[in-house]
């Protein structure tokens, strides 16, 4: 029954689905990941996407999860996390498109009323800003507000939030060590804890090919999921404030 309605599914998708099934690409990909394709394609998340895009195209590689990137002319613009275990997507990171109207609103309420964050207020003020250029990133669904003087720059990164409102996510100092560097560096203490686990040994047995994700949870903890073969091998909560692993969970 379930490979009836993927089929159904693939079927009520844009032509532009057959024409990829018909390319080179797709084409040389194995019988498994073309069922893997064919399979993540018909989920809620990517057919809500597909019919938006022109020109598009996918590639997939096993990294511990199916990952399937998504293009369009080319453009990296998001990807998903295919559980072939659970037959579900794991977790996705897919743009969410805006009506034209609705751009605008916000817009015109951006440029109405940033200025009176206090952050963004005491930039100008201080930093002596006299270039400022709007852009809206329509694949990652925010705007990028650049303040620069040709010595400091900063980039406000705005999502949309309910109606016409906006939230400032975040303030981007380009001369200050960027808190990505910082994320990222977290990000591997936290591998390097959870791969400590006791339980590893037992989680990577007979398994050759493995991926880490770690997410940050709260505090000085995180979640650090490995996986491989298309599964979750094991999941561990770290503190790496404490250097200790809180806590490991065989699926």
């Amino acid at each position: 029954m379930k490979k009836i309605l993927i089929s159904l599914l693939l079927i009520l998708l844009s032509f532009s689905f057959a024409d990829f099934l018909d390319s080179d690409q797709f084409k040389d990909y194995s019988e498994k990941e073309q069922e893997i394709i064919k399979k993540a394609v018909a989920t809620d998340e990517v057919q809500a996407l597909l019919p938006q895009l022109i020109n598009w195209s996918i590639s997939i590689e096993l990294e511990g999860y199916w990952n399937l990137s998504f293009y369009e002319a080319d453009e990296w613009i998001g990807y998903v996390l295919y559980d072939e275990a659970n037959e579900q997507i794991k977790t996705n990171k897919l743009p969410e498109f805006l009506a034209a109207d609705i751009i605008a609103a916000h817009e015109a309420n951006i440029n109405k009323y940033l200025f009176d964050d206090p952050a963004v207020k005491a930039i100008i003020e201080n930093a002596n800003i006299f270039n400022e250029e709007l852009e809206y990133n329509k694949y990652g669904n925010y705007w990028s507000y650049y303040l620069y003087n040709g010595i400091d720059a900063y980039e406000i990164t705005i999502y949309p939030d309910k109606e016409d409102y906006f939230a400032v996510d975040e303030i981007r100092d380009y001369h200050a060590f960027k808190e990505d560097e910082q994320l990222e560096i977290n990000r591997n203490i936290a591998i390097d804890l959870a791969y400590s686990s006791p339980k590893i040994d037992q989680a990577f047995a007979d398994v050759d090919d493995w991926f880490a994700y770690a997410e940050h949870y709260e505090d000085s903890t995180w979640i650090v999921e490995f996986a491989g073969m298309g599964r979750t091998l094991l999941s561990v909560l770290v503190d790496i404030d404490n250097k200790t692993v809180l806590e490991s969970n065989l699926p």
